[in-house]
């Protein structure tokens, strides 16, 4: 990849409306992606509060109607309770059928109160029979309370109830294993301090199945009913029913404290919200697991719709920042494609309508630059063309002054000798080159046209310095024919005899070569003078740009100057020297026919 493409890919070279559009997208972008994040991280963060707050709620409520149930299986006592006890424990030996029929009036009673929440009762009497009563009837075991496992806490000095929670009936056959809700009530007579007996209620787990029916946060959400033994009186697995809690289960009771609490947890690398409701007149809680995915259900629904109006903004950003920057840079790229284009040879400008805001104002600048510039460059161009042409001129004419008199001189000393052939061949090239000099017309001659000229001009340099010049012509055969500047050789062999003379022997080593190099002319003039420093050289080539004016380097500017305005870039004149060892000086121009001079 070129430099040029490379640095087309800095940030700081690219169009302004590409730049504009980044910017405005990039801040428009920004802002509604902010905007639409933040909405979004605090709706999540109210929503997961909420939750953590509802939860909780949601058990204490269900903890308040299992309080409400217990109350009601705890303060259901028939007012014919006592008189039962009586009669029972008057006669020893198994009740009779009035005294059965009594206590079944007593449970129908009971099964009348708690409205088909209760399964059955057991009577244990002082004397050591038990009446079992369930939903299908009743019988009498002899079976006694102390032989119980809860005989033991049983409160003989209040009398208050014991709920045991979750159990199953060991009196009689339970061989599917049914749990059931179980009250024990201590009995005593009005009175006494004595225990009458014992009453055991079995209440049916529909109640509580009633209460949390109602409660559904979702798919794998667990919820449990602990009794203040911590054993399991209701779970959404009922495998787990009458099994005591343990941490496994999610989180250990035995560190938590009465009241409510919400905190996370994970369960089988899920995570899951943890709350529960600890109440503190019963020690019994209510435990809920709810996967926080179904929390987050909604909120991915808010998120993805967050996100696609959010993509929505910014496509609607991004198109109004564009069409912003293009209508704000349109004009300047109008502007600047018209800069660009504009070429000297082309500075009339279209007229565009006037719009009086900044671009209107830098237009109408640019304009009147351009009408100024065009003045200038016609005027500059019509004082280069004097000066060329004065040049061209000069240069033309030069030699009269520079070596006409010192001809002459000669060819009157070697009349003087006697030697008038000599003088006869010296007037005879010098009319020769004047008849040259004078009558061509043409800018551009053939080489070999321009080679006659350069051989009388050498015949009366070989006139003047005699043996100490040498002079050295290879030209090819096949370049006889090209064009070729006229007069332009003259000055830098004139420069070769001025300065190209070597200090050690006085003489003068000259040498032209011309050659075709595919499609270029080739020309070399050297010799082996003293030749310049790298300094002086510097000196020279920096002459031959800025243009010499009047000094003895005129000559060499001039052709310098005389090719670049006949071939641009495709001519060149290339100067090289070595103190001590010589100069050479090369010149290159396109390779043109003699066939396309009538189009010069």
């Amino acid at each position: 990849m070129s430099l040029r493409r490379l640095s087309r890919l800095k940030y700081r070279n690219w169009p302004i409306f590409y730049k504009m559009a980044i910017v405005f997208s990039l801040l428009s972008t920004s802002l509604i992606l902010s905007i639409g994040f933040l909405s979004y991280v605090i709706y999540r963060n109210s929503l997961e509060s909420q939750i953590g707050e509802f939860v909780p709620q949601v058990l204490s409520q269900v903890n308040h109607q299992v309080e409400n149930y217990l109350d009601d299986l705890k303060s259901t006592w028939p007012d014919n309770l006592e008189q039962a006890l009586k009669e029972i424990n008057l006669k020893e030996g198994l009740p009779t059928l009035e005294k059965t029929l009594m206590i079944r009036d007593i449970i129908d009673t009971l099964k009348l109160q708690l409205k088909g929440s209760l399964y059955g009762v057991t009577f244990y009497t002082d004397q050591g029979y038990t009446y079992v009563n369930e939903q299908s009837g009743g019988v009498w075991k002899n079976v006694s309370y102390a032989t119980q496992p809860w005989y033991s806490q049983l409160d003989l000095v209040d009398f208050s109830p014991i709920v045991l929670g979750t159990v199953r009936q060991q009196i009689v056959n339970n061989s599917n294993g049914t749990f059931f809700f179980s009250i024990v009530q201590p009995l005593r007579l009005s009175g006494t301090k004595n225990l009458a007996g014992v009453m055991q209620i079995f209440g049916t787990m529909e109640p509580l199945n009633t209460i949390m029916h109602g409660i559904n946060l979702g798919s794998d959400s667990r919820f449990y009913i602990l009794d203040n033994d911590n054993k399991i009186v209701y779970s959404t697995l009922s495998s787990q029913l009458g099994e005591y809690w343990n941490p496994t289960l999610g989180f250990d009771m035995s560190k938590q404290v009465p009241g409510a609490h919400s905190d996370t947890v994970m369960l089988n690398n899920k995570k899951y919200m943890m709350s529960y409701n600890w109440s503190s007149g019963t020690n019994w809680k209510v435990i809920g697991f709810v996967p926080m995915e179904n929390f987050s259900k909604g909120i991915s629904r808010i998120a993805l719709w967050t996100g696609i109006w959010g993509v929505i903004g910014v496509i609607i950003a991004i198109l109004l920042s564009s069409l912003l920057a293009y209508g704000f840079t349109q004009r300047l790229k109008q502007l600047s494609k018209q800069i660009r284009s504009t070429q000297l040879d082309e500075l009339e400008q279209k007229q565009e309508p006037l719009q009086y805001d900044e671009i209107g104002y830098l237009s109408v600048s640019f304009r009147s630059m351009i009408n100024r510039i065009r003045n200038l460059v016609d005027e500059v161009l019509k004082s280069k063309i004097l000066k060329q042409e004065a040049e061209i001129k000069a240069l033309h004419s030069q030699i009269n002054p520079h070596f006409l008199y010192n001809v002459l001189e000669s060819i009157r000393m070697t009349i003087k000798k006697g030697d008038h052939a000599a003088a006869e061949a010296a007037l005879v090239s010098l009319g020769q080159l004047y008849r040259y000099q004078t009558y061509q017309e043409n800018d551009l001659v053939t080489i070999g046209k321009e080679m006659e000229f350069i051989e009388q001009y050498l015949h009366i340099q070989q006139f003047r310095f005699g043996d100490l010049l040498e002079v050295q012509v290879d030209v090819a055969l096949d370049v006889q024919d090209f064009l070729f500047p006229r007069m332009i050789l003259q000055p830098l062999i004139e420069n070769v005899l001025k300065h190209g003379q070597s200090q050690l022997d006085m003489f003068i080593q000259l040498l032209i070569r011309i050659r075709c190099e595919q499609d270029s002319i080739l020309v070399d003039i050297a010799d082996e003078g003293d030749g310049m420093s790298d300094m002086r050289l510097q000196e020279v080539l920096d002459g031959l740009e800025q243009g010499f004016t009047a000094d003895q380097r005129f000559g060499l500017a001039n052709v310098y100057q005389r090719i670049k305005n006949l071939y641009g870039e495709r001519g060149s004149m290339y100067i090289e020297s070595e103190e001590g060892a010589g100069t050479i000086i090369q010149i290159r121009i396109p390779a043109e026919h003699y066939t396309k001079a009538a189009h010069i």
